[in-house]
């Protein structure tokens, strides 16, 4: 089951990237539905574009539950 310590190891060994939010530039709504926002934005350091989707703790409840919607957004792509 995903947790705090599988999205740190994670972030660490390089599978999944972390930016600050100062890091991120010219951010722009794309779309908004039941499942939440997503932004596009710029990463500042090297201009790729990327697509953003804040997930809220307190629209899951527990912690636990939010790291089981982020695995299961990244798993989607």
């Amino acid at each position: 089951m995903p947790n705090k310590e599988w999205l740190a190891n994670s972030v660490k060994e390089g599978f999944i990237e972390q930016y600050l939010e100062e890091d991120l530039l010219d951010r722009t709504l794309l779309g908004h539905g039941g499942y939440g926002v997503v932004y596009k934005a710029k990463i500042k350091q090297s201009g790729v574009s990327v697509a953003i989707k804040p997930l809220f703790l307190n629209r899951y409840g527990r912690e636990e539950e939010l790291y089981k919607k982020f695995v299961k957004e990244v798993a989607t792509y």
